[in-house]
């Protein structure tokens, strides 16, 4: 994304990240370009002047990546990790990844993420890029998308951002584009126009009759995007707080409010009382009664980058903000909400989530617990490589818009329309049948569906037949496993997307040979399951020992042949792999039936670095 006023949080990560850098005197002109957001002059100046240290280099990278040109930056990020080992950082690594992927250069990004995992540690979208890149081909497809899209017929050279509806069959939207503007500050960060506010009346992917918005809706600086309310006559707006600068000397963000009067002008605009001059509130979104504000803010506390608020309005006025929490908001960018007029799904946009690429648009549907917290890409044609952002849907759930700058030629965010293909549904199943090695259905088996945390999210069992099923809503990965009286237990592992709804799981479990001992490994800060982990079982009376390695769903299992029940055994048990700390256990254990040991019920099976 090339415009200041949408990605102004990640420019002012980038200023704190430049500006404990030590710049060399023939970059410092550069820089100056840089700092006061020129960055097209910046590419020239840097490409002019070959970057010299490692800080020119990034300045380079960021400054294509601020102008558009995502594949340049990434390549320059490869260069500083091959070119500056013993300079490199964890956010040269961590741009690497998310560079790269906005280049299409989606095998690097997976290197990229298992570096970023064992050189760190812990990191969300790392994790997420390695155990979903098998979803990539499915995200990418355009033919099955949930929706169709294309741009509208306004589609130009200027910027035009954050579409949302009005009454009246109208669609208003914030532009740089002068035709209209004639007399207003030129913005020298794109030698565009400042952004004001306009609508324009809908006949599909058409646009027509644009013209600016009531006078009121417009200062010298920023307007816009605005989200309307009470069928119209109450608006929230994003503008330049005029008379603020935060610590990098730019003018922040504020959200201001307003109502129409009996007379039908916007004659009173009041600051959100929570706008603040040291950071920036944008991207207003009112909830039709007017009694909600969704927005974004880099505001102190948040986890990251921008995160997504809410406040609602009380008899003493807007409450305290609220974050959303952090199935929504990761250490990234999360920007545009939008509120469908049921209730049911936050669209927004991230950076910080699984996709294609650069920003993309997210949906976040309403858990049982009344938690938007089940979140789904809907992958291409909505999502791209670039940026993609600000979706908002129709009251039907049947068509929308939303802004993107996919058109590289251009360099520009433009305004597509989003036809929905298929019908928003809203449960996913998991469906199979239990059965034991001769093909036989198992009656009355415990079946349980488990997240990657190892918690255990449904528990049923089956029918006559062995079969059994789940309902359930949210993406992701998941283990389902299956016990019945006399076999040994069966699991496997199912990763879920947001194009599939009916999963098909069927568990063999094989009959009892005696004793063992079962156990399952985890990563204890990735929180997910750990494959060859190395796993070795001593019987300390008579010293005689087993090893194995742990499965891709970080099971192993010791047959216990030599074993009698109701014999006092004492174990140790010993768990190693490279790169993290090796663990021993010793402890006793008197087998009182035929059947699996569960160790993770008595031990602590997971590992750290």
């Amino acid at each position: 994304m090339n415009y200041s006023v949408v990605k102004i949080f990640s420019f002012s990560l980038v200023l704190l990240f430049l500006g404990n850098t030590n710049i060399h005197a023939q970059d410092s002109k550069c820089a100056e370009f840089f700092r006061a957001m020129e960055y097209e002059k910046a590419v020239l100046c840097l490409e002019k002047n070959q970057p010299t240290s490692a800080e020119g280099w990034r300045m380079l990278g960021e400054a294509y990546r601020l102008s558009g040109k995502a594949s340049k930056a990434f390549r320059i990020y490869d260069r500083i990790l091959k070119n500056y080992d013993d300079e490199a950082t964890q956010i040269d690594l961590l741009k690497a990844m998310v560079y790269s992927r906005m280049a299409r250069q989606y095998g690097k990004s997976v290197e990229y993420a298992q570096q970023l995992l064992d050189q760190y540690g812990n990191n969300r979208l790392a994790n997420d890029i390695i155990e979903l890149d098998s979803l990539m081909d499915e995200l990418s497809d355009r033919k099955t998308g949930i929706f169709s899209a294309s741009p509208t017929s306004i589609s130009d050279d200027q910027i035009d951002i954050g579409p949302m509806f009005m009454s009246g069959g109208e669609l208003v939207f914030a532009s740089s584009r002068r035709k209209a503007q004639p007399k207003r500050v030129e913005n020298t960060s794109t030698g565009l126009g400042f952004l004001d506010v306009f609508k324009a009346t809908i006949d599909g992917k058409n646009l027509e009759n644009i013209t600016r918005l009531d006078e009121s809706f417009q200062t010298d600086y920023h307007d816009g995007p605005v989200s309307f309310a009470k069928e119209g006559s109450m608006a929230a707006i994003s503008r330049t707080l005029e008379n603020g600068y935060n610590a990098q000397g730019q003018m922040p963000l504020g959200i201001f409010i307003g109502n129409k009067s009996e007379y039908g002008e916007w004659d009173s605009w009041e600051a959100f009382p929570h706008n603040d001059p040291t950071f920036s509130c944008t991207h207003p979104f009112l909830t039709a009664n007017g009694k909600r504000l969704y927005f974004s803010s880099n505001m102190p506390g948040g986890s990251g980058g921008s995160d997504i608020y809410y406040s609602d309005y009380t008899a003493e006025g807007w409450s305290k903000p609220e974050n959303m929490g952090s199935r929504i908001n990761t250490s990234f960018d999360e920007v545009f909400p939008v509120m469908t007029q049921r209730g049911d799904m936050l669209l927004f946009a991230s950076d910080g989530h699984f996709g294609l690429g650069g920003l993309d648009v997210l949906i976040a549907r309403k858990s049982s617990l009344g938690i938007y917290d089940i979140i789904d890409n809907p992958g291409a044609p909505v999502n791209s490589p670039l940026d993609d952002y600000g979706l908002v849907l129709d009251p039907m759930l049947e068509y929308g818009y939303f802004t993107t700058n996919r058109q590289a030629s251009k360099k520009r965010e433009d305004i597509y329309y989003a036809k929905v293909e298929v019908p928003f549904e809203f449960s996913k199943i998991i469906s199979g049948i239990v059965r034991d090695t001769a093909g036989n259905g198992i009656p009355n088996s415990d079946v349980q569906l488990v997240d990657s945390f190892l918690n255990v999210l449904m528990t049923t069992k089956t029918d006559e037949e062995g079969r059994y099923g789940f309902e359930l809503q949210e993406n992701g990965r998941y283990l389902v496993e299956a016990r019945a009286s006399g076999y040994n237990e069966g699991n496997n592992v199912i990763i879920m997307n947001p194009r599939q709804l009916n999963y098909t799981m069927n568990l063999m479990l094989p009959e009892f040979e005696g004793l063992s001992f079962f156990g399952r490994m985890m990563d204890g800060e990735a929180r997910r399951f750990m494959e060859d982990v190395k796993v070795t079982l001593t019987n300390l009376d008579n010293n005689d020992m087993q090893s194995t390695f742990s499965n891709k769903d970080g099971s192993f299992r010791f047959a216990l042949d030599q074993y009698t029940l109701d014999q006092l055994y004492n174990i140790r048990l010993v768990v190693e792999k490279t790169g993290y700390q090796k663990k021993t256990f010793e402890f006793s254990v008197t087998f009182t039936e035929n059947g699996p040991f569960v160790l993770n019920k008595a031990l602590n099976l997971s590992m750290t670095k």
